[in-house]
């Protein structure tokens, strides 16, 4: 029995399917942006810690 193209139902919205890919794109790269951010400055602030603890040395970025 040959299958015919006729027959097969495309629901597929490729408007749409682009439209959720760009919206979870920039929710994940925002999100990542984010998490950087913090561990970046988190990370700062305990190294200056660190150093101020041990011996008196402080960093700055400015």
């Amino acid at each position: 029995m040959k299958y015919k193209k006729e027959n097969i139902e495309n629901d597929y919205n490729l408007a749409l399917s682009s439209f959720i890919y760009h919206r979870c794109l920039l929710r994940d790269s925002l999100a990542i942006v984010l998490i950087d951010s913090f561990v970046m400055s988190f990370s700062l602030i305990v190294s200056n810690a660190i150093l101020f603890w041990i011996n008196g040395i402080t960093f700055s970025i400015v």
